[in-house]
C-alpha cells in the first residue's frame, strides 16, 4: 500500500510512552503556573482595593483626614495671599502706556465770569517712565452761556450765547508723593485753546472762533483701586488770552477741575508682595 502525505507517522511503542510522560509533566507545570498567576492577581487586586478604601472612604470619618487638613490650610493660605494682595504696595517705577477718560468742569475767572461754568469731556493717552509721565490731551467744553455777550463777525459786534470749544495739548506729570495705592503729582502743560462764538448758519458766509495759547499748571491725585486701573482728579490753572484774534475784548484765566478714569499697562504697574 502506498503512503501519502496524509498518513499518520509510525512511532515506536517505547517512544510513545516517553512522549506521554513529557506531555503530562508539561500540563502539570502549566496548571501550577496558572494557579500562581491567579494568586498573584488576587493579591494585587486586594492590595489596591485596600489602598483605595483608605484614600476615599465611603463614610465621612468623625475627624478630617490629612488631605482635608491640607486643603483647609491651603485655603487659609490663599485667603491670606488675597488679603496681602488687597493691601499691597505697588511698583510705580516702571514704564508703560496710559489711557484715560476725562470728565470735568471749566470755571471762568475775571472778565470771563459771565460766560458761566461749562462741562468738559475728553481723553488722554501717553507714556510714563519712572516718576515722569507725558500725555496727549484732548478735551471739549460745551453748552451755551447763561448770559449773552458781544463778539465780532466780519468786524461787526453781535450778541451771542453760543459756546463750544476745546483744549488740545501736551501735558507733563511729575510724581512727588507715592504710598501704597496713592499718588500725588505736579502738573504742567501747554497747547491750543479756544471756542466758537457763533453757531453755524447757512445764511452767514463766515463764522467766528477764538483760538489762543494755553499754558497751565496744577496738581493731580490718583488712587489705584486695581492693578491696572485708577481714578484721579486734576486741578489746573490756565493762562490764556482770548483777545488774541480780536473776536472778543475780554479775557481771563479759567480753572479746570477734571475727574480722570484711567488704565495703565501691566508693565507700568506691578504688585510687590
Amino acid at each position: 500500500m502506498t503512503s501519502s502525505y496524509f498518513d499518520e507517522p509510525k512511532i515506536p511503542t517505547s517512544q510513545n510512552k516517553s512522549y506521554l510522560t513529557s506531555a503530562l509533566s508539561y500540563i502539570h507545570t502549566m496548571k501550577l503556573a496558572a494557579a500562581l498567576l491567579l494568586v498573584l492577581i488576587y493579591t494585587t487586586c486586594a492590595a489596591q482595593n485596600s489602598k483605595d478604601s483608605h484614600q476615599k472612604p465611603s463614610v465621612e470619618p468623625a475627624y478630617p483626614d490629612e488631605n482635608q487638613k491640607n486643603r483647609k490650610a491651603t485655603n487659609r493660605q490663599r485667603r491670606g495671599y488675597l488679603r496681602i494682595a488687597s493691601n499691597r504696595q505697588f511698583d510705580f517705577g516702571r514704564s508703560g502706556f496710559n489711557l484715560a477718560l476725562i470728565g470735568g468742569i471749566w470755571i471762568p475767572t475775571g472778565q470771563l465770569t459771565p460766560l458761566g461754568i461749562h462741562p468738559e469731556l475728553g481723553f488722554q493717552l501717553g507714556s510714563k517712565k519712572d516718576k515722569s509721565e507725558f500725555d496727549f490731551t484732548m478735551v471739549f467744553k460745551f453748552l451755551n452761556t447763561p448770559n449773552y455777550y458781544y463778539a465780532k463777525r466780519n468786524g461787526t459786534p453781535e450778541l451771542t450765547n453760543h459756546f463750544f470749544g476745546g483744549y488740545i495739548g501736551l501735558d507733563y506729570r511729575r510724581d512727588v508723593y507715592r504710598k501704597d495705592k496713592h499718588e500725588v503729582s505736579l502738573l504742567a502743560g501747554g497747547g491750543l485753546d479756544g471756542f466758537d462764538v457763533f453757531n453755524y448758519n447757512n445764511t452767514k458766509t463766515k463764522t467766528a472762533s477764538i483760538l489762543t495759547y494755553n499754558l497751565n499748571i496744577g496738581v493731580g491725585y490718583r488712587f489705584y483701586y486695581k492693578n491696572m486701573s485708577y481714578i484721579g482728579v486734576n486741578v489746573n490753572y490756565n493762562f490764556v488770552d482770548y483777545t488774541v484774534n480780536n473776536v472778543v475784548d475780554f479775557t481771563g484765566n479759567p480753572v479746570t477741575i477734571r475727574l480722570v478714569f484711567g488704565n495703565v499697562s501691566a508693565d507700568r504697574l506691578k504688585p510687590k508682595l
